[in-house]
């Protein structure tokens, strides 16, 4: 029983969409190849953007990235590049008719979105800052993980980010991750099954 709640909560990131190499995503990015690396041992999932790199704005919106634990299945990091890509088409997109004035929520808050991860796969939080230039300001972090309370949640993000952080001079603050409301959670698996 636990094993099918999982797997409907990993689903719950991006249901409806799938990962297939070469496929144009609808955003700005598209999936052009995945491999192994054999050094390492790392899984890269290589994302080239099809428009240029999301430059820093003038204004005070940050870059979003979302970041999960990384996997050796090559097609699961796919998916978290996928769903960066739907969130990316959301910060791009023009505010809506029924409100000209207003930007889209991700909008106004976020120019770009892009994808890392924590460990295992490529890139990490400090490969995607370091291959923008100009790097962002700052980033807002995502954590793609069910559990607030879990170790990488509580402990290994939050070094990572200060790493990163000290390392490159970019501001990094970290967000609540995906499944800190149980109520939302619950929602989404009465959803899908």
């Amino acid at each position: 029983m636990s094993h099918i709640v999982i797997l409907a909560l990993l689903t719950l990131v991006a249901p409806v969409y799938t990962f297939s190499p070469c496929n144009t995503l609808k955003a700005s990015s598209s999936i052009a190849s995945s491999s192994i690396a054999s050094l390492t041992g790392r899984v890269t999932c290589t994302t080239l953007l099809s428009s240029p790199q999301p430059s820093s704005p003038s204004d005070d919106r940050s870059l979003l990235i979302l970041i999960d634990h990384g996997s050796k299945n090559t097609p699961s990091n796919a998916r978290l590049h996928t769903l960066a890509s739907i969130l990316d088409s959301r910060c791009q997109s023009p505010p809506s008719p029924s409100s000209p004035s207003s930007p889209s929520p991700l909008s106004s808050k976020y120019y770009a979105c892009l994808a890392c991860h924590m460990e295992i796969a490529s890139p990490s939080l400090l490969e995607t800052i370091n291959s923008l230039s100009p790097p962002p300001p700052k980033v807002f972090l995502s954590p793609v993980f069910i559990s607030p309370l879990g170790k990488h949640v509580k402990t290994d993000i939050p070094k990572i980010a200060d790493d990163v952080q000290r390392e490159t001079g970019v501001t990094v603050e970290i967000g609540k991750v995906v499944g800190d409301d149980l109520n939302l959670l619950a929602d989404a698996i009465i959803n899908v099954i």
